[in-house]
């Protein structure tokens, strides 16, 4: 159970973390999406139902990322608002793929009687979702926006996404360190 968690924990820190030399990312977000396909597959092996969207959504994310890989050069209107629309679908499938992530962990909880990290899920879950499914959404109308507004606004949803997205990892961390072997006997 543990070595699941690893892998999901590694895949998502992959993608969260962007670290660009030239035009490539060397951190790449398909490598990212492939552990936590490989980690949804360990974790599937005990029997949770909720995963399996979430190892098809993975699976399909490893191959939709490889773009991402490169920077693009955004020369002129057109290019600039594909990147930002394959940005933004790509930010709203990682959201649906955490989403049953959140579902077959609360699932794994619920079957190994783990009724105080169920709880902590459920809440890390519920946050989760109310502060990134807004931030995904307002993504989308930035472009709109000018001058003192964009970088007010800009910054917020940056903030309250970092601050989201290490509140998720802290949770895999958790996950990952905790003593499943344990808790099954």
């Amino acid at each position: 159970m543990s070595a699941g968690f690893h892998k999901i924990f590694w895949g998502f820190l992959l993608v969260f973390l962007k670290i660009h030399i030239v035009n490539v990312d060397i951190l790449p977000d398909p490598l990212g999406y492939f552990l936590i396909f490989q980690g949804i597959k360990i974790l599937l092996m005990d029997g949770s139902g909720d995963g399996k969207r979430a190892k098809w959504i993975a699976a399909g994310l490893i191959f939709l990322s490889i773009p991402s890989v490169f920077m693009w050069n955004n020369a002129g209107e057109q290019p600039a608002m594909l990147v930002q629309l394959y940005g933004t679908a790509l930010s709203l499938l990682k959201l649906v793929l955490v989403f049953h992530v959140f579902r077959m962990v609360l699932e794994i909880a619920i079957r190994h009687g783990q009724s105080e990290l169920k709880k902590r899920v459920a809440s890390t879950f519920n946050t989760y979702m109310a502060v990134l499914l807004p931030v995904t959404i307002a993504e989308s109308f930035l472009m709109n926006m000018s001058g003192d507004w964009l970088t007010a606004v800009s910054i917020v949803l940056i903030i309250a996404a970092v601050v989201m997205e290490i509140v998720f990892l802290v949770l895999l961390r958790a996950l990952m360190k905790h003593p499943w072997e344990i808790a099954e006997a």
